[in-house]
């Protein structure tokens, strides 16, 4: 058999069907607020990092520092975690009124 043409099968009568993205997942951006006390600072981060860790999912964490120069972008590689109230509870307490916790989630193709 010798094939001298291809062309993408397509049956009568159907209209090619959009391609559905997959999934992504949303991201949680936690801010701090430095204090002039910097052992409470990091005090403060690893009972972050130890909340976080109690609610692993998909969602990215970024964490930002306000100082007084302005915002640090910490990289927090391979940090993630399922956002629920649980988590937005005990991170909101930690932040403070000083700090910020925003989530931005991702697309679902999910009904």
């Amino acid at each position: 058999m010798v094939c001298e043409q291809v062309h993408e099968y397509r049956p009568k009568g159907r209209e090619p069907v959009a391609e559905i993205p997959p999934p992504t997942a949303g991201y949680l951006l936690i801010t701090l607020a430095q204090t002039e006390n910097g052992k409470k600072d990091l005090g403060r981060l690893y009972r972050l990092l130890d909340i976080i860790k109690k609610y692993p999912g998909p969602n990215d964490v970024r964490l930002a520092i306000a100082t007084p120069e302005g915002l640090v972008n910490l990289e927090m590689s391979n940090v993630t975690a399922d956002y629920c109230p649980e988590l937005q509870q005990q991170l909101t307490e930690l932040v403070g009124e000083e700090g910020q916790l925003r989530f931005t989630p991702g697309f679902s193709n999910q009904p």
